[in-house]
């Protein structure tokens, strides 16, 4: 049975949407391997620069990997959530019926929406303030308190989708 105009036109939307979405997971996942890297080497290079005397010693080694691992943290945590991989209260949610489950998870999730958002607000609030550097890097605060407000995003975004997709039905 062919598709009227409106059903085409929704294909299409839901078709770049999906292509979207490939292309953010794509790169987030791209990013945190990269992260991982820069920290296996930065922690490696740290170790060995102090047990091989030709090398020289760099002290901002464990500053880079200890900034790339919080980044990596945040930035990789909404991706988590959409993919079932965080923390949740999965042998409650078993044990009740489906409307339960659903009501149960659309109210954590709000639950967990408040909280992140409050967190976010305090990042976001206090990363202009932040005027301190880093003591190796001499990296601005404020660029690591903003990638943390940015992952509370991720993850808030993430939660309202999810709770949608809970509602609707589409997702167990």
């Amino acid at each position: 049975m062919p598709l009227d105009a409106d059903e085409e036109t929704n294909v299409k939307k839901n078709n770049r949407l999906l292509v979207l979405v490939k292309y953010y997971d794509l790169a987030i996942e791209s990013l945190v391997s990269l992260l991982i890297l820069l920290a296996l080497f930065s922690v490696s290079y740290g170790i060995l620069s102090r047990n091989i005397s030709f090398l020289p010693f760099f002290i901002w080694t464990e500053e880079l990997s200890r900034y790339s691992m919080i980044v990596m943290v945040f930035v990789v945590s909404g991706l988590s959530i959409r993919k079932g991989i965080h923390l949740g209260l999965d042998i409650l949610l078993e044990k009740v019926s489906s409307f339960w489950n659903k009501l149960l998870t659309v109210f954590m999730n709000l639950i967990i929406i408040v909280f992140l958002a409050y967190l976010a607000f305090v990042f976001f609030d206090y990363a202009p303030k932040a005027i301190q550097v880093s003591p190796a890097l001499k990296l601005p605060r404020m660029i690591l308190y903003t990638v943390m407000g940015v992952g509370l995003v991720l993850m808030i975004l993430e939660l309202i989708a999810l709770s949608i997709k809970k509602m609707k039905g589409e997702v167990e």
